[in-house]
């Protein structure tokens, strides 16, 4: 794109060669770039457009699975991503979005169902739970969520995006944190965790 820095403040984020996002933010400053402060803007070449920031712009270089990892808040479904063998999956698919439970989303599961569902035998009822909360081949940042009204998990399950009090939700759970970008992809922290159409809560349970 050619974005002029007229152009630019009427966006809040602009999306990068390497697909990760960049906040527009106006200041008293002026216009910044992250925490990239345009110091000389529209700078005309025969090919584009040049603004001159005063900091170089670090993109994320963390996976999806290194980001959730540092996180802290994010272990239990880190073990169950290891359960499952996931893990390769999520770090060097890319594009990936992933809408990640919190440790607190999958307590209120209860202890039993967990331990249940980290059992060997158990492994492709918890594979189909953890890909439905994935959207493989997609960055799909906040707004990106309401292109259309479904989304298809990497499980092939429906997932539903809406907006309810000024609050982004995915199908019940709400996104507590938003736009975690990683070097393979976006994270959106949730309140409780997914459970796909297919699955049957209550056969879940007595696993």
């Amino acid at each position: 794109e050619r974005l002029t820095a007229a152009e630019l403040v009427q966006r809040r984020f602009v999306t990068t060669l390497d697909g990760q996002r960049l906040q527009i933010n106006i200041t008293g400053a002026g216009l910044s770039i992250n925490d990239a402060g345009i110091v000389a803007a529209d700078i005309e070449a025969e090919n584009g457009i040049i603004h001159a920031i005063d900091t170089v712009l670090i993109p994320a270089k963390r996976n999806v699975a290194e980001t959730a990892r540092e996180a802290g808040t994010f272990e239990t479904l880190l073990a169950a991503v290891g359960a499952a063998e996931l893990a390769e999956f999520v770090s060097t698919t890319d594009p990936i979005t992933v809408f990640a439970p919190t440790d607190e989303a999958f307590a209120a599961l209860g202890a039993e169902r967990i331990e249940a569902l980290l059992r060997p035998e158990n492994r492709e009822t918890l594979v189909e739970v953890l890909s439905y909360h994935v959207v493989a081949g997609e960055r799909l940042y906040g707004g990106d969520l309401f292109e259309a009204s479904e989304i298809t998990a990497a499980s092939g399950g429906t997932l539903r995006p809406a907006i309810r009090d000024g609050e982004i939700f995915i199908n019940e759970a709400r996104v507590v944190a938003p736009n975690i970008d990683a070097a393979n992809g976006v994270v959106h922290a949730i309140d409780s965790v997914l459970l796909p159409e297919s699955l049957e809560v209550a056969a879940a349970s007595d696993m």
